[in-house]
């Protein structure tokens, strides 16, 4: 109802992100994601939500460069403002 996974399992409530640009191990995670789907683009690290398959492989090898987040809670916050309330 509320489009939230607290657990952070939900593949299609959620998203990974990059946490920390610095972190020495993001360059292991960026090796070992079966889908290319963290990539550098101008000498930032982001990932492409539409090639991650959430498989959680970088949060295994970088816990501490990658996150999850909740995929809708953006828009719904945006929605809210938007709305008034």
């Amino acid at each position: 109802v509320q489009k939230r996974c607290r657990a952070g399992v939900c593949h299609g409530l959620i998203q990974y992100n990059v946490r920390s640009q610095s972190d020495p191990q993001l360059a292991d995670a960026v090796a070992i994601c079966p889908t290319n789907a963290i990539a550098e683009e101008r000498g930032q690290f982001t990932v492409n939500d539409g090639l991650c398959i959430r498989c959680n492989a970088c949060r295994e090898v970088a816990p501490d460069a990658m996150e999850v987040r909740d995929r809708f809670a953006a828009r719904q916050v945006a929605a809210a403002a938007a709305a008034g309330g």
